[in-house]
C-alpha cells in the first residue's frame, strides 16, 4: 500500500511539471486571405 501511494504521488508531481513547458511558434502567413486563424483580422 505504501508503494502505491508513492507511485501515485510521483505521477501527480510529474504531471504538474509536464504542464510548465513553454514554447513559441514563429512564422509568416503566405496567403492571409485564406487564413482561418489570423489574430487582428
Amino acid at each position: 500500500m505504501k508503494k502505491l501511494i508513492i507511485c501515485i504521488s510521483l505521477l501527480f508531481v510529474g504531471s504538474l511539471h509536464a504542464q510548465t513547458i513553454k514554447f513559441t511558434i514563429e512564422g509568416v502567413v503566405q496567403n492571409p486571405k485564406n487564413a482561418k486563424f489570423l489574430p487582428g483580422k
